[in-house]
């Protein structure tokens, strides 16, 4: 990519350059890693509910372990990958719950699509840069 600001440049305008340039080329990767890629991680009939549904809310109804959270997660992902500058806001009741729950089922179904990135995972804000996009974990507990 063929750099467009000087090295004089405001430092300010460097820096969002350089993050630009970054969500661009992240963007770039997570076009490659295509749909098919989502049946070959172990999507359930709740992610197909999710694909087909044309409402704005969608309820999921199921037990523990039934996939509803993974499988959620694996359609915002991949809505994410054909979205920009949108911001996921996923929200539990504590850190704790956080941390061990949807944190870690995030990280999995990104690395399993291919697209995880440490560098572009924030651990104090618990926020992670998605191309253009912004995921970011919230704690309810919290003012």
């Amino acid at each position: 990519m063929r750099k467009l600001i000087p090295e004089n440049a405001d430092p300010h305008i460097q820096r969002e350059t350089s993050r630009l340039t970054r969500g661009i080329k992240a963007a770039e990767e997570m076009v490659t890693v295509g749909v098919e890629r989502v049946t070959d991680i172990g999507t359930t009939v709740v992610y197909h509910y999710l694909e087909n549904s044309k409402k704005e809310i969608t309820i999921l109804q199921g037990g523990a372990r039934s996939g509803k959270t993974v499988n959620t997660l694996i359609w915002f992902c991949v809505k994410l990958m054909s979205e920009e500058n949108k911001i996921l806001s996923i929200c539990r009741a504590s850190l704790p719950t956080i941390r061990g729950t949807i944190l870690r089922d995030f990280k999995e179904v990104m690395l399993k699509l291919g697209v995880w990135d440490d560098n572009r995972f924030n651990q104090t804000q618990l926020t992670y840069e998605f191309g253009s996009n912004l995921v970011e974990f919230i704690s309810t507990d919290q003012p």
